[in-house]
């Protein structure tokens, strides 16, 4: 069984915008790799339900590390939840909180992963393994 995990986080231009990467890999009980360092690429943008906001309907993955490579795409499939910060609050705290933040939003869906990975003695392994996508805008 194998279970792959990616987190792409920039921190508030007011903070520095600083990248935070994380992915990794495993098989079964083990971590074959966890690293900050790969290649993403978001494609086929969607628009969000009654928001001009748009997500990565795919995204495109590339890892080297460990001795493994894996090159594959995150598919997203139906958006089952979209949650407008904002909108949440009372009034009277979103008033405030708009002085900070102009509209963060969460696009959440159930997608999955498909892709190659060779090992580091050269075995070609297929992944194809489901799970939850969330794509946060925050400006």
């Amino acid at each position: 069984r194998w279970s792959f995990g990616l987190l792409e986080t920039r921190v508030h231009p007011s903070f520095g915008n600083k990248r935070m990467p994380f992915v990794y890999l495993c098989r079964n009980d083990k971590i074959l790799f966890a690293t900050k360092h790969y290649e993403l690429e978001p494609l086929d943008w969607k628009k969000g339900l009654d928001t001009d906001y748009d997500y990565p309907g795919r995204m495109k993955v590339r890892v080297k590390a460990d001795g493994w490579t894996l090159e594959g795409e995150y598919i997203a499939g139906e958006l089952f939840d979209f949650t407008d910060v904002l909108a949440e609050l009372p009034a009277w705290i979103r008033k405030i909180a708009s002085k900070f933040v102009k509209r963060p939003v969460f696009f959440r869906t159930r997608g999955k992963f498909v892709g190659m990975a060779i090992d580091p003695e050269g075995n070609t392994h297929k992944i194809d393994t489901a799970g939850p996508f969330e794509y946060v805008v925050t400006k």
